[in-house]
């Protein structure tokens, strides 16, 4: 039924009242009509009332469906705003999303809060990923909290938002992507004109630099059409009233030095990586999206399924280790393979390869699409969705990298066989590696001779073979008296001789690495020299070789060596053990200063549990507020300090060690804490052969309700459950 219907029917009563009373005054005199007009207005007022009611409900009905609104219906104060989707007309984008992830002040923030706090008509401009929107919302809160917040969801609400802006000062009257709002019967001079003379109101609007340049003169002449002149000259007159403040696409160094203060979030650490390619507001924005509609295409009924195969080889490729761009020719054979291997190739109909390419190289952003062009026929992939696959590349990627690096890129072929290694891809490494030591005879056969060594050094562990061959390759490494190699073949020589139990040639190698001067191997060298020297029974000789790495290694490796000196002196001097561990806390490396705090916690646990508890505390402070990602990196440093003593039996205390470490801190309680180590106590008591255990650690995470741990423990019981059956 139409809105107007009581309206309609109090009009027709009120005239049915006035006839009837008037009558009623020319016929039977005043109390007569007096009576006649009380009963007829109860039949008046209630259409009236429920006519007002019912139109005041549409109003504020439609308000919420027009503009951004806060609780009740009514437009939100800029305070009450605490993130910038609530703006985003663009429901679902990727960037709206960004501001999940940490703002970093733009070296433009503080012009464009001083355009704000100066009031009118304020434009943000920039490359459709520059961070605009963002820079402007965190501008607007900044500065200008108390004002009430007008933003219209649809371009063609723009007049009724000036309306509103009006109505409600102070106000802020925000235009994301202020080109919708122009032309026609939208937005005008008059109107911004008009609504800034009374001060207490300020326009913030966004504009992509290509939008920008449709607005400029030159445009006239390519599109001499006379509605779109008309509509680029008042559009010109009308940006011509704004305070532009340009968002540079590329990151100053001011701003990347920002962002290093909170890298510690994954995401902005990868930006930071690729900040002088893409930018960090880009990748923050395009990553997501990209990586959405990549997964979106791996399906049945999708039109690019051999798009996602081609992305796939080429995010494989890069997985592999090889960084520079391969051509498509060498891509369409290796893409046929993940093709295959869908579930549904044999019902699904692919899409042309010309289409696939197509798909894959669009570019939906400034700079960034799923297969980056580099120019002479070559391409990559975007980096942003290599951590997406979950599988290790395949061999044929490494088969295919191997013949087409053989000969013709000695330095790739180096860098794809370690990767193989790191992967356990032996075979690929071994062929990698050696093809490189045979055909070259200068420092990077050299380096790879060290590299086959540790390669034959870890087949000879799993039974593959003897550790003599590894040994003679690191002999020949060591006389090519190529620096860096020597230092690092020295190192591994002195390793693998302690474990063949070697003691005196072991310290003398690793001596000679340690005394090399090489920044990295050096301080490797005298940490390692320390460990061995502890679990040799020369607790004295492993001190000084820990000071030592203190006084002269790597930064890295003397936090390390700052840990073990602590666990060395754990055991009859613990005073001292804690001096160690809180300078290791106060050394400057999150992830090393967490597993310190969490050792000193275990220290402390026989000592005094409110010592205990606050050492946990410290450590769950180096962390964000869900204990990632420093917690769980310093778990897997006890994991893999587990991991390398469960390779030798003699080392077995040093699992033990870390199996009691997870048990104490489990028990301290702590609520952020004690679930993460649940989780990688069940890791470990699994290791062991204990699956009871390890489900009923598993069990205590789940409960927990940190989510984080939630997560990890739900995988890995639900991955038990399917060993069990």
């Amino acid at each position: 039924m139409p809105r107007w219907w009581p309206w309609a029917v109090a009009v027709s009563c009120s005239v049915v009242l006035l006839t009837a009373i008037t009558v009623a005054i020319v016929r039977e005199g005043l109390e007569y009509a007096g009576w006649l007009a009380a009963v007829l207005a109860l039949l008046v007022v209630p259409p009236a009332l429920v006519g007002w009611a019912r139109r005041r409900s549409a109003q504020r009905g439609r308000l919420g469906d027009r503009f951004v609104v806060g609780p009740r219906d009514r437009l939100p104060r800029v305070r009450d705003l605490v993130r910038v989707a609530a703006l985003d007309h663009r429901f679902g984008r990727a960037d709206a999303r960004a501001d999940e992830v940490p703002f970093i002040r733009r070296d433009a923030s503080r012009e464009v809060e001083e355009a704000l706090k100066a009031g009118g008509f304020v434009l943000v401009t920039g490359e459709s990923t520059s961070g605009k929107t963002r820079a402007a919302f965190e501008a607007m809160r900044a500065c200008l909290d108390g004002h009430v917040v007008v933003a219209p969801y649809l371009s063609e609400d723009v007049r009724q938002a000036v309306e509103l802006a009006r109505r409600h000062r102070p106000s802020v009257l925000w235009l994301d992507d202020v080109e919708r709002y122009l032309g026609g019967a939208k937005l005008t001079v008059g109107m911004v004109d008009d609504l800034l003379q009374g001060g207490e109101i300020v326009i913030l609007a966004t504009i992509r630099t290509v939008e920008l340049e449709a607005f400029g003169s030159r445009a006239d002449a390519t599109d001499p059409d006379e509605r779109e002149t008309e509509y680029r000259r008042v559009g010109r007159q009308l940006l011509g009233r704004a305070t532009w403040v340009p968002l540079p696409l590329q990151w100053s160094e001011h701003e990347v030095g920002r962002a290093n203060a909170v890298a510690g979030d994954d995401r902005v650490a990868d930006a930071l990586a690729h900040a002088d390619e893409f930018g960090v507001a880009e990748y923050l924005a395009a990553g997501p999206q990209l990586l959405e509609d990549w997964r979106a295409a791996r399906s049945p009924s999708s039109a690019h399924l051999r798009g996602w195969a081609l992305v796939a080889a080429a995010v494989d490729v890069r997985r592999a280790g090889y960084t520079s761009g391969v051509t498509l020719d060498f891509l369409r054979p290796l893409h046929d393979h993940y093709l295959r291997d869908t579930p549904y190739h044999a019902i699904s109909r692919s899409e042309s390869w010309e289409e696939a390419v197509a798909w894959a190289v669009h570019r939906p952003y400034a700079t960034t699409s799923m297969l980056i062009p580099q120019g002479d026929g070559l391409y990559r992939t975007f980096d942003y969705l290599m951590d997406a696959m979950q599988e290790d590349p395949r061999k044929e990627v490494w088969d295919a990298l191997i013949g087409f690096l053989d000969g013709s890129d000695l330095p790739a072929l180096l860098d794809v066989g370690s990767t193989a290694y790191d992967y356990g891809m032996l075979d690929a490494a071994e062929q990698a590696v050696r093809l490189v030591a045979d055909k070259d005879g200068g420092q990077l056969g050299a380096v790879a001779r060290t590299t086959l060594g540790l390669v034959l050094e870890t087949r000879a562990d799993a039974g593959e073979g003897s550790h003599a061959a590894a040994r003679r390759e690191y002999r020949r490494a060591v006389d090519s008296g190529w620096p860096e190699a020597v230092a690092q073949a020295q190192m591994r020589l002195g390793i693998l001789l302690a474990k063949l139990d070697e003691r005196e040639e072991s310290v003398k190698w690793l001596k000679l690495a340690r005394d090399s001067g090489h920044p990295w191997y050096g301080g490797r060298a005298s940490r390692h020299l320390g460990y061995w020297l502890e679990w040799w029974g020369e607790v004295a000789q492993a001190q000084e070789a820990f000071e030592h790495t203190i006084d002269h290694g790597h930064p890295r490796q003397a936090i390390k060596a700052m840990i073990a000196m602590g666990d060395l002196l754990a055991g009859h001097d613990s005073q001292a053990a804690a001096d160690a561990y809180r300078r290791a806390m106060n050394a400057g490396d999150p992830e090393l200063a967490t597993a310190a705090a969490l050792n000193l916690g275990v220290l402390l646990n026989g000592e005094s549990r409110r010592q205990a508890y606050e050492a946990v505390e410290r450590a769950a402070d180096f962390s964000d507020e869900h204990g990632d990602p420093w917690l769980v990196a310093a778990f897997e440093f006890m994991l893999n300090d587990y991991a390398g003593a469960g390779e030798h039996t003699r080392l077995a205390h040093r699992a033990a060690r870390s199996l009691r470490r997870l048990e104490q801190i489990a028990a301290v309680g702590h609520p952020r804490v004690a679930p993460l180590a649940l989780v990688y106590l069940g890791i470990l008591r699994r290791a062991e052969g204990d699956e009871v255990g390890a489900r009923a650690a598993w069990t205590q995470a789940l409960a927990s309700g940190h989510q984080p741990a939630h997560e990890l423990a739900g995988e890995l019981l639900a991955e038990s459950g399917s060993a069990d059956a």
